[in-house]
């Protein structure tokens, strides 16, 4: 037990600068992270999305499209098992074709991004979800696997729906939390 503990403090001993500097910059760096960058830890919660998740326009631009709903289920997310998240609203102008991108964000790092058609997004188009989809009102779902290796906290998301001329129809910012 001597001989260790007098191993440790041989190696303090001979410690120089560098090793005391990234010694500093280490506990530094984790108390800078949590306390001034909360929302890039991985288990900061943000109190605000306990009920529910959050939503606006990109750009304050609803485009073609007004929501009267959005929702996720389960809420909050949890990791290893499907999420669907629902829309509802008006569509303003038909379509007849398009995309529609989700980009999910954990902090600055994408960690999930998918894309489709944009009328298998709307369900109330056809009984198939296929264009065209004439003007009116419509709902909408997306599921995602979410994978089993997903952090806890706060998530950021964008959902773009482009018309089949890239006419911006929707572009919703979304925040959640993952259990």
């Amino acid at each position: 037990y001597q001989r260790r503990v007098r191993g440790l403090f041989s190696i303090m001993a001979n410690c120089t600068t560098t090793c005391l500097f990234f010694l500093f910059a280490f506990v530094f760096g984790s108390i800078v992270t949590v306390q001034i960058y909360p929302k890039y830890h991985p288990i900061v919660f943000d109190k605000n999305l306990k009920d529910a998740p959050t939503y606006s326009y990109c750009s304050g631009d609803p485009g073609q499209t007004k929501l009267s709903n959005f929702s996720m289920s389960p809420y909050p997310v949890v990791h290893g098992q499907k999420s669907a998240s629902s829309v509802a609203g008006t569509i303003a102008v038909p379509i007849t074709g398009g995309s529609w991108t989700l980009k999910i964000k954990k902090g600055p790092f994408t960690v999930l991004s998918l894309s489709g058609e944009a009328c298998t997004l709307i369900q109330t188009c056809s009984p198939t979800n296929t264009c065209p989809c004439s003007a009116g009102e419509f709902t909408g779902r997306i599921q995602i696997d979410v994978p089993g290796i997903a952090f806890p906290g706060t998530y950021t998301g964008e959902l773009s729906v482009v018309d089949q001329n890239s006419a911006r129809l929707l572009c919703l910012e979304i925040k959640f939390q993952m259990a």
